[in-house]
């Protein structure tokens, strides 16, 4: 098992939302977002820092007919200036409709829309950590037709 951290970033125009695994790597835990802004890498670097992550998983949002999507294009320039900066292992994870089902829990759980604008980001980025930490186990985390 690890014994460091895995980050996962939904990455946005906005705010990125952030997951952190636990260190044993089974379990997906929201943070706080992250505003999309020219400080992005520099809180980025300082999040892997005081998590002590070992890895990066960001969410890469391919459409569903499998062409690549704008914000596709966007986040992989994204990674390319962020390997600049940092050497850490990143991982790209397909994250279709994580957004749309933390939405759905969301409002499952009858979070008010302010909250839920604020908290999606980070839900969606906790749901793509889990299917990736559920894939390192062989397993299926979740089925976004609930």
């Amino acid at each position: 098992m690890s014994t460091k951290k895995i980050i996962a970033i939904d990455y946005g125009t906005k705010r990125h939302g952030i997951a952190v695994s636990d260190a044993l790597g089974m379990y997906a835990h929201t943070r706080p977002f992250i505003p999309n802004n020219k400080h992005s890498i520099d809180n980025l670097l300082k999040l892997i820092d005081q998590e002590n992550a070992s890895s990066l998983v960001f969410g890469i949002p391919t459409n569903l007919n499998g062409k690549e999507s704008l914000m596709e294009v966007q986040i992989r320039a994204f990674i390319k200036v962020f390997k600049t900066h940092s050497n850490i292992d990143i991982i790209e994870w397909d994250e279709r409709l994580t957004t749309a089902a933390a939405e759905k829990i969301l409002i499952g759980a009858d979070i008010k829309r302010k909250k839920r604008k604020v908290t999606r980001d980070s839900m969606a980025a906790s749901i793509l950590l889990q299917s990736y930490l559920d894939s390192l186990k062989g397993e299926t985390f979740i089925d976004f037709n609930f």
